[in-house]
């Protein structure tokens, strides 16, 4: 399993915490960091496959709706 995100620290961090679990540093506005951060996955596969993308980026705009007023 890969974990992408660009926090370097808790990435790393994360993934240390479980056994086959590689961290690359990955932003998701980068092509080129997507096509690394896939070809690290692919790299840890038996197959050469990936199976499963949960692309859970938080790069959208804020929204209000979700603000809870004081």
């Amino acid at each position: 399993m890969c974990i992408g995100d660009l926090d370097s620290h808790g990435g790393s961090a994360l993934a240390a915490e479980f056994p086959n679990v590689k961290f690359v540093r990955c932003d998701v506005t980068s092509w080129t960091d997507q096509v690394a951060l896939f070809r690290e996955a692919v790299g840890m596969t038996e197959h050469g496959r990936v199976h499963y993308v949960i692309a859970n980026a938080g790069i959208a705009p804020r929204d209000d709706v979700f603000q809870y007023g004081e």
